[in-house]
């Protein structure tokens, strides 16, 4: 059970890393060290194993220190590579470029395929129609009630 607040999401920063540097040195263990930031003991293993960097002692010998500058400098490195490259070819570049500056838009609407024209204008009618002598030649309207109702009304147009 973990007893002090840890914080998800957050990248450790090189003052953080060089915190960890001078604890190591000092001889701290990971638990320590990751309470003392507030951050799990998860993360302290992971940036030591990222930061660990051997060094010359001479004569054959080594030893494995923790570098804040390296441990800095690689999790550039890594936040560089994990960026997904761009799809985005010259040539498309230059067509998006191109169909932009002719003012043409993704979200225009295009014409139906299925688009049939709603008839024949009122003002086309026939004389006969308008001084109403013919029966037959009606006249609709509908009305819309609240929100399912409708009345329809028809009116014969002759004037007998």
């Amino acid at each position: 059970m973990q007893d002090n607040y840890t914080t998800k999401g957050k990248h450790l920063t090189i003052d953080s890393r060089r915190l960890i540097e001078r604890w190591k040195k000092e001889g701290k263990s990971n638990r320590e060290i990751a309470s003392l930031l507030g951050k799990a003991p998860q993360t302290i293993h992971t940036e030591i194993k990222r930061g660990t960097v051997r060094q010359c002692l001479g004569k054959g010998r080594f030893k494995e220190v923790y570098s804040a500058d390296y441990a800095q400098q690689s999790y550039e490195n890594n936040r560089k590579r994990s960026v997904k490259k761009s799809s985005l070819t010259k040539e498309l570049k230059e067509k998006i470029l191109h169909y932009h500056n002719q003012k043409f838009s993704p979200d225009k609407k295009q014409a139906s395929t299925n688009f049939k024209p709603a008839g024949q204008s009122i003002e086309q009618r026939s004389e006969a129609i308008n001084l109403r002598l013919e029966n037959g030649h009606y006249e609709i309207d509908t009305v819309t009630y609240e929100s399912e109702k409708l009345l329809l009304a028809c009116l014969d147009g002759s004037k007998e």
